[in-house]
Protein backbone atom coordinates (compact mmCIF):
# COMPACT_ATOMS: atom_id res chain seq x y z
CA UNK A 1 0.00 0.00 0.00
CA UNK A 2 1.24 3.76 -1.03
CA UNK A 3 2.38 5.08 2.38
CA UNK A 4 0.37 7.94 0.93
CA UNK A 5 -2.82 6.08 2.38
CA UNK A 6 -3.60 5.72 5.50
CA UNK A 7 -5.21 2.19 6.26
CA UNK A 8 -7.98 3.16 8.98
CA UNK A 9 -9.60 -0.22 8.85
CA UNK A 10 -8.88 -3.50 6.44
CA UNK A 11 -10.97 -6.94 7.08
CA UNK A 12 -11.78 -10.21 5.56
CA UNK A 13 -14.85 -10.25 3.54
CA UNK A 14 -17.22 -12.25 1.16
CA UNK A 15 -17.74 -16.21 1.65
CA UNK A 16 -14.54 -16.45 4.52
CA UNK A 17 -16.91 -13.22 6.68
CA UNK A 18 -20.12 -14.98 5.89
CA UNK A 19 -19.07 -18.50 7.25
CA UNK A 20 -19.96 -20.04 3.53
CA UNK A 21 -16.11 -20.52 2.08
CA UNK A 22 -15.19 -23.49 0.91
CA UNK A 23 -11.38 -25.08 0.19
CA UNK A 24 -11.30 -23.11 -3.11
CA UNK A 25 -12.83 -19.96 -1.92
CA UNK A 26 -10.89 -16.71 -2.97
CA UNK A 27 -10.05 -14.51 -0.01
CA UNK A 28 -11.77 -11.02 -0.68
CA UNK A 29 -9.90 -8.02 1.49
CA UNK A 30 -11.75 -4.94 2.12
CA UNK A 31 -10.76 -1.33 3.59
CA UNK A 32 -10.75 2.15 4.23
CA UNK A 33 -8.33 4.60 3.89
CA UNK A 34 -7.44 8.62 3.98
CA UNK A 35 -4.66 9.37 1.96
CA UNK A 36 -2.73 12.82 2.19
CA UNK A 37 -3.49 16.62 1.70
CA UNK A 38 -2.68 16.50 -2.06
CA UNK A 39 -5.39 14.03 -2.80
CA UNK A 40 -7.77 16.81 -1.21
CA UNK A 41 -6.55 20.26 -2.11
CA UNK A 42 -5.24 19.67 -5.65
CA UNK A 43 -6.37 18.01 -8.66
CA UNK A 44 -3.50 16.29 -10.29
CA UNK A 45 -3.68 14.00 -7.58
CA UNK A 46 -7.31 11.96 -7.23
CA UNK A 47 -8.26 8.67 -5.61
CA UNK A 48 -11.50 6.93 -4.91
CA UNK A 49 -10.60 3.42 -4.47
CA UNK A 50 -6.94 1.57 -4.81
CA UNK A 51 -7.45 -1.97 -6.03
CA UNK A 52 -5.16 -4.94 -6.68
CA UNK A 53 -6.56 -8.37 -7.56
CA UNK A 54 -3.25 -10.80 -6.01
CA UNK A 55 -5.05 -11.18 -3.26
CA UNK A 56 -8.42 -9.67 -4.09
CA UNK A 57 -8.64 -6.12 -2.41
CA UNK A 58 -10.67 -2.87 -2.40
CA UNK A 59 -9.65 0.14 -0.81
CA UNK A 60 -12.20 3.14 -0.41
CA UNK A 61 -11.17 6.50 0.05
CA UNK A 62 -12.96 7.88 3.11
CA UNK A 63 -15.51 10.31 1.44
CA UNK A 64 -16.24 7.74 -1.26
CA UNK A 65 -16.95 5.06 1.49
CA UNK A 66 -18.80 7.52 3.28
CA UNK A 67 -20.74 8.38 0.46
CA UNK A 68 -21.48 4.42 -0.13
CA UNK A 69 -22.53 3.90 3.28
CA UNK A 70 -24.90 6.62 3.27
CA UNK A 71 -26.59 5.31 -0.23
CA UNK A 72 -26.92 1.92 2.11
CA UNK A 73 -24.65 -0.32 -0.47
CA UNK A 74 -24.98 -3.59 0.85
CA UNK A 75 -21.67 -4.72 0.04
CA UNK A 76 -19.90 -1.63 2.04
CA UNK A 77 -22.42 -1.47 4.62
CA UNK A 78 -21.13 -4.78 5.65
CA UNK A 79 -17.73 -3.36 7.12
CA UNK A 80 -19.53 -1.42 9.72
CA UNK A 81 -20.51 -4.71 11.22
CA UNK A 82 -17.51 -6.84 11.11
CA UNK A 83 -16.44 -7.37 14.44
CA UNK A 84 -13.48 -5.16 15.43
CA UNK A 85 -11.83 -7.67 17.66
CA UNK A 86 -11.77 -10.88 15.32
CA UNK A 87 -10.03 -12.84 13.20
CA UNK A 88 -11.64 -11.01 10.00
CA UNK A 89 -10.33 -7.52 11.09
CA UNK A 90 -6.79 -6.86 9.88
CA UNK A 91 -6.27 -3.53 11.52
CA UNK A 92 -8.10 -0.79 12.92
CA UNK A 93 -7.68 2.51 14.00
CA UNK A 94 -8.88 4.72 16.21
CA UNK A 95 -10.42 6.91 13.32
CA UNK A 96 -12.38 3.33 12.36
CA UNK A 97 -13.37 2.99 15.83
CA UNK A 98 -15.16 6.12 15.75
CA UNK A 99 -16.86 5.41 12.40
CA UNK A 100 -18.48 1.85 14.17
CA UNK A 101 -19.45 3.86 17.18
CA UNK A 102 -21.32 5.76 14.66
CA UNK A 103 -22.72 3.67 12.62
CA UNK A 104 -26.43 4.41 13.06
CA UNK A 105 -25.30 7.48 11.10
CA UNK A 106 -25.76 5.82 7.86
CA UNK A 107 -28.62 3.09 8.56
CA UNK A 108 -31.79 4.25 6.92
CA UNK A 109 -34.61 2.17 6.00
CA UNK A 110 -33.47 2.92 1.82
CA UNK A 111 -31.69 -0.54 3.12
CA UNK A 112 -34.76 -2.32 1.72
CA UNK A 113 -34.41 -1.19 -1.40
CA UNK A 114 -31.00 -1.62 -1.95
CA UNK A 115 -30.85 -4.72 -0.79
CA UNK A 116 -34.04 -6.21 -2.58
CA UNK A 117 -32.36 -4.57 -5.87
CA UNK A 118 -29.24 -6.25 -5.43
CA UNK A 119 -30.82 -9.31 -4.79
CA UNK A 120 -33.07 -8.62 -8.07
CA UNK A 121 -30.15 -8.36 -9.94
CA UNK A 122 -28.85 -11.89 -8.34
CA UNK A 123 -31.98 -13.12 -9.43
CA UNK A 124 -31.92 -11.65 -12.83
CA UNK A 125 -28.64 -13.71 -13.88
CA UNK A 126 -30.04 -16.99 -12.36
CA UNK A 127 -33.24 -16.64 -14.20
CA UNK A 128 -31.19 -15.75 -18.11
CA UNK A 129 -28.38 -18.01 -17.40
CA UNK A 130 -30.57 -20.91 -16.71
CA UNK A 131 -32.57 -19.06 -19.79
CA UNK A 132 -29.44 -19.74 -22.42
CA UNK A 133 -28.69 -23.52 -20.49
CA UNK A 134 -32.39 -24.79 -21.41
CA UNK A 135 -32.83 -22.81 -24.47
CA UNK A 136 -29.88 -21.43 -25.94
CA UNK A 137 -29.48 -19.10 -29.35
CA UNK A 138 -27.96 -21.30 -31.91
CA UNK A 139 -26.81 -18.26 -34.18
CA UNK A 140 -26.08 -14.69 -34.81
CA UNK A 141 -29.41 -12.59 -35.92
CA UNK A 142 -29.55 -11.62 -39.56
CA UNK A 143 -31.54 -8.74 -40.87
CA UNK A 144 -33.12 -10.81 -43.26
CA UNK A 145 -34.96 -13.17 -40.37
CA UNK A 146 -36.75 -9.56 -39.16
CA UNK A 147 -37.30 -8.52 -42.68
CA UNK A 148 -35.21 -6.02 -43.09
CA UNK A 149 -32.88 -5.43 -46.15
CA UNK A 150 -28.85 -5.35 -45.99
CA UNK A 151 -28.48 -2.00 -45.41
CA UNK A 152 -29.92 0.55 -42.23
CA UNK A 153 -32.56 2.21 -43.31
CA UNK A 154 -32.55 4.14 -39.74
CA UNK A 155 -29.70 4.48 -37.87
CA UNK A 156 -29.17 3.43 -33.63
CA UNK A 157 -29.22 7.57 -33.32
CA UNK A 158 -32.69 7.79 -35.04
CA UNK A 159 -33.97 5.36 -33.37
CA UNK A 160 -32.09 7.27 -30.01
CA UNK A 161 -33.41 10.14 -30.59
CA UNK A 162 -37.06 8.95 -31.41
CA UNK A 163 -37.37 7.21 -28.27
CA UNK A 164 -35.89 10.01 -26.19
CA UNK A 165 -38.34 12.31 -27.53
CA UNK A 166 -41.21 9.85 -27.01
CA UNK A 167 -39.76 9.50 -23.52
CA UNK A 168 -40.31 13.31 -22.85
CA UNK A 169 -43.86 13.28 -24.28
CA UNK A 170 -43.46 14.85 -27.63
CA UNK A 171 -46.24 13.97 -29.81
CA UNK A 172 -44.70 12.43 -33.28
CA UNK A 173 -46.61 11.46 -35.98
CA UNK A 174 -44.96 8.75 -38.35
CA UNK A 175 -46.74 6.39 -41.01
CA UNK A 176 -47.05 3.16 -40.66
CA UNK A 177 -44.64 2.13 -42.91
CA UNK A 178 -41.39 4.19 -40.74
CA UNK A 179 -43.14 2.87 -37.64
CA UNK A 180 -43.05 -0.85 -39.27
CA UNK A 181 -39.47 -0.30 -39.69
CA UNK A 182 -38.60 1.48 -36.65
CA UNK A 183 -40.40 -1.48 -34.74
CA UNK A 184 -38.27 -4.17 -36.69
CA UNK A 185 -35.14 -2.40 -36.33
CA UNK A 186 -35.72 -1.70 -32.56
CA UNK A 187 -36.38 -5.75 -32.67
CA UNK A 188 -33.19 -6.62 -34.34
CA UNK A 189 -30.96 -4.39 -32.10
CA UNK A 190 -32.48 -6.36 -28.90
CA UNK A 191 -32.00 -9.48 -30.64
CA UNK A 192 -28.17 -8.82 -31.46
CA UNK A 193 -27.65 -7.16 -28.40
CA UNK A 194 -29.04 -10.69 -26.41
CA UNK A 195 -26.74 -12.40 -28.53
CA UNK A 196 -23.70 -10.58 -27.86
CA UNK A 197 -24.33 -11.04 -23.96
CA UNK A 198 -24.92 -14.81 -24.25
CA UNK A 199 -21.63 -15.15 -26.27
CA UNK A 200 -19.82 -12.93 -23.55
CA UNK A 201 -21.67 -15.07 -20.88
CA UNK A 202 -20.32 -18.49 -22.67
CA UNK A 203 -16.63 -17.11 -23.37
CA UNK A 204 -15.85 -15.73 -20.06
CA UNK A 205 -17.88 -17.54 -17.04
CA UNK A 206 -15.97 -19.43 -14.77
CA UNK A 207 -15.57 -22.61 -15.34
CA UNK A 208 -16.22 -24.00 -11.95
CA UNK A 209 -19.62 -22.25 -12.56
CA UNK A 210 -20.38 -23.34 -15.98
CA UNK A 211 -19.86 -26.77 -13.84
CA UNK A 212 -22.44 -26.00 -11.34
CA UNK A 213 -25.10 -24.69 -13.97
CA UNK A 214 -24.95 -28.03 -16.08
CA UNK A 215 -25.09 -30.09 -12.94
CA UNK A 216 -27.66 -28.54 -11.63
CA UNK A 217 -30.04 -26.58 -13.61
CA UNK A 218 -28.77 -22.63 -12.19
CA UNK A 219 -26.14 -20.85 -10.83
CA UNK A 220 -26.22 -22.17 -7.54
CA UNK A 221 -23.33 -19.66 -6.07
CA UNK A 222 -25.77 -16.71 -7.28
CA UNK A 223 -28.66 -18.45 -5.93
CA UNK A 224 -26.76 -18.61 -2.25
CA UNK A 225 -26.36 -14.46 -2.38
CA UNK A 226 -29.27 -13.86 -3.55
CA UNK A 227 -30.81 -15.50 -0.33
CA UNK A 228 -28.05 -14.10 1.78
CA UNK A 229 -28.89 -10.55 0.62
CA UNK A 230 -32.45 -11.20 1.47
CA UNK A 231 -31.51 -12.63 5.02
CA UNK A 232 -28.73 -9.79 5.74
CA UNK A 233 -30.87 -7.09 4.86
CA UNK A 234 -34.36 -8.46 6.76
CA UNK A 235 -31.79 -8.26 9.67
CA UNK A 236 -30.82 -5.39 9.34
CA UNK A 237 -34.13 -3.50 8.93
CA UNK A 238 -35.72 -5.21 11.62
CA UNK A 239 -32.56 -5.39 14.22
CA UNK A 240 -30.52 -2.63 12.69
CA UNK A 241 -27.29 -4.93 12.58
CA UNK A 242 -25.89 -7.51 10.48
CA UNK A 243 -24.39 -10.72 12.31
CA UNK A 244 -21.43 -12.28 11.01
CA UNK A 245 -20.83 -14.87 10.46
CA UNK A 246 -23.90 -15.30 8.94
CA UNK A 247 -26.59 -17.31 11.28
CA UNK A 248 -28.21 -19.14 8.10
CA UNK A 249 -24.86 -19.96 6.76
CA UNK A 250 -25.66 -23.65 6.69
CA UNK A 251 -28.24 -23.11 4.83
CA UNK A 252 -26.24 -20.43 2.21
CA UNK A 253 -23.83 -23.04 2.03
CA UNK A 254 -26.85 -25.52 1.21
CA UNK A 255 -27.79 -23.67 -1.46
CA UNK A 256 -24.35 -23.24 -2.92
CA UNK A 257 -23.91 -27.03 -2.87
CA UNK A 258 -27.24 -27.23 -5.32
CA UNK A 259 -29.28 -28.99 -2.39
CA UNK A 260 -32.38 -27.52 -3.79
CA UNK A 261 -34.03 -27.23 -7.01
CA UNK A 262 -34.69 -24.64 -8.73
CA UNK A 263 -38.28 -24.69 -8.41
CA UNK A 264 -37.81 -25.01 -4.52
CA UNK A 265 -35.47 -21.96 -4.74
CA UNK A 266 -38.37 -19.64 -6.40
CA UNK A 267 -41.03 -21.48 -3.66
CA UNK A 268 -38.60 -20.21 -1.06
CA UNK A 269 -38.38 -17.23 -2.98
CA UNK A 270 -42.01 -16.52 -2.76
CA UNK A 271 -43.94 -14.10 -4.94
CA UNK A 272 -40.91 -11.63 -5.93
CA UNK A 273 -38.13 -10.64 -3.73
CA UNK A 274 -39.83 -7.70 -2.62
CA UNK A 275 -42.29 -9.90 -0.74
CA UNK A 276 -39.66 -11.16 1.44
CA UNK A 277 -39.09 -7.73 2.94
CA UNK A 278 -42.99 -6.67 3.06
CA UNK A 279 -43.56 -7.75 6.71
CA UNK A 280 -40.77 -6.34 8.47
CA UNK A 281 -41.65 -3.21 10.77
CA UNK A 282 -38.16 -1.54 10.71
CA UNK A 283 -37.19 1.22 13.37
CA UNK A 284 -34.61 2.39 11.35
CA UNK A 285 -35.12 6.19 10.33
CA UNK A 286 -36.45 6.84 6.68
CA UNK A 287 -33.19 9.17 5.68
CA UNK A 288 -29.52 8.69 6.69
CA UNK A 289 -28.03 11.61 8.99
CA UNK A 290 -26.17 12.83 6.33
CA UNK A 291 -25.46 16.54 7.64
CA UNK A 292 -23.58 14.39 11.30
CA UNK A 293 -21.78 12.03 8.87
CA UNK A 294 -20.62 14.87 7.32
CA UNK A 295 -19.18 16.35 10.12
CA UNK A 296 -17.63 12.96 11.29
CA UNK A 297 -15.97 12.48 7.79
CA UNK A 298 -13.82 16.38 7.75
CA UNK A 299 -13.45 15.68 11.67
CA UNK A 300 -11.45 12.29 10.75
CA UNK A 301 -9.79 13.90 7.14
CA UNK A 302 -8.69 17.42 9.52
CA UNK A 303 -6.96 15.31 12.00
CA UNK A 304 -5.18 13.15 9.29
CA UNK A 305 -4.00 15.93 7.65
CA UNK A 306 -2.52 17.68 10.94
CA UNK A 307 -5.64 20.14 11.05
CA UNK A 308 -6.99 21.38 14.36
Amino acid sequence: MDNRFKVICKCITGSHLYGTATPSSDLDIRGVIIPTEEFYLGYLEKVEQVESYKPDEIFWEITKFFQLCLDNNPNILELLFIPIYSDYTEIFTPEWEEIIANRFLFLSTKAKHTFSGYAVSQLHRIKQHREWLLHPPTHKPTRQEFGLPDTNTITKDQIGAYDELLAHGENIELSVPVLEVLRKEKAFINANTYWGKYKEWQTNRNKDRADLEAHYGYDTKHASHLFRLISEGRELLSCGKITFPRPDAQFIRDIRNGKFSYDELMTMLGEDVDSNFNDILSSLPHSPNRKEADVLCRKLVKARLGYS
